[in-house]
């Protein structure tokens, strides 16, 4: 337990040390018996060596221009990386033993930092990158909304599945429905063609939030890059529609209509400023962060 080989340390008989822990690990003497001093200080054995090992590599930090950067190595390898690291490791570990102890229930609260979702509109995978946490596709799909000439319906475009959707069946009697159907985009290159969305839902592992920045083609520091691409609206509607940021490897593909007379097609959004040199086509960026310090 812990990944630490030495054994227990055990407690003299007739003599009861407090057991304790720091970061509010406590109980009443009447919870703490030998069996569970044992395991209590055993866990804070393991947490006292790894954190020995940060100790070492600050007093014994190098701070001259000679310093290598393998004098980290011991704490690196002592703090772990991924869902075992050692932080995650011991409040797991943590948890598991208050409630042996205590009876309490196990509650696995989600962490802040732990993930969040995004459409990657114009693209039915999920971005790759050698530096970000490896994404998860939770489903892909195309993009849709309401009718351009619909006097009614939902403002914001959807990401739907294509295989197996869910419906429900009919309601009697039958109101009149919002429509939802294909939306399509089109570029100035060919402005009288269209194409359709894809999207793909994706899960950023260990990051607070994503956010879609408009005129804008780079990420701030400490975000990281998804995607970048184009923003994206209906300008012949008539409800009201959200912006999107479409991916620009989407416009790559050549154009080709399946949607009817009245779906939705979404055009490049023009923007005016007073530094800008006349109107120009609004770019977008998503980026993620993720609530980590940077060592250098």
């Amino acid at each position: 337990m812990g990944g630490n080989s030495k054994p227990p340390r055990a407690i003299p008989q007739g003599k009861r040390e407090p057991a304790y822990l720091s970061g509010g690990f406590s109980f009443e003497n009447s919870q703490c018996s030998p069996e569970n001093s044992v395991k209590i200080n055993y866990m804070y054995d393991c947490l006292t060596k790894a954190q020995n090992a940060f100790h070492r590599a600050i007093s014994d930090l190098d701070v001259s221009i000679n310093g290598k950067v393998d004098q980290f190595k011991e704490a690196f390898e002592a703090y772990g990386t991924g869902r075992n690291n050692t932080p995650n490791r011991y409040q797991r570990w943590f948890w598991k033993l208050r409630h042996e102890i205590t009876g309490e229930p196990i509650v696995w609260d989600k962490p802040e930092g732990s993930g969040d979702v995004y459409i990657n509109w114009g693209s039915s995978t999920c971005p790759t990158s050698q530096t970000a946490p490896e994404l998860e596709l939770l489903y892909s799909g195309r993009a849709a909304g309401t009718l351009n000439k619909a006097w009614a319906g939902g403002r914001n475009l959807e990401c739907m599945k294509l295989e197996d959707p869910k419906l429900s069946g009919a309601i009697s009697p039958q109101p009149k429905p919002a429509n939802l159907d294909a939306v399509e985009y089109r570029t100035l290159i060919e402005p009288d063609k269209s194409r359709p969305i894809p999207c793909a839902a994706c899960l950023v592992p260990e990051t607070v939030a994503v956010k879609t920045l408009y005129a804008r083609k780079s990420c701030p520091k400490n975000w990281k890059i998804q995607y970048s691409g184009l923003a994206m609206a209906d300008s012949g509607s008539n409800v009201d529609g959200d912006f999107i940021c479409l991916n620009k490897d989407v416009f790559n593909l050549p154009a080709q209509s399946e949607a009817g007379a009245h779906n939705a097609r979404l055009n490049p959004v023009w923007m005016s400023c007073e530094k800008c040199n006349g109107e120009k086509i609004v770019p977008c960026v998503v980026c993620s962060y993720e609530n980590k310090a940077e060592m250098f």
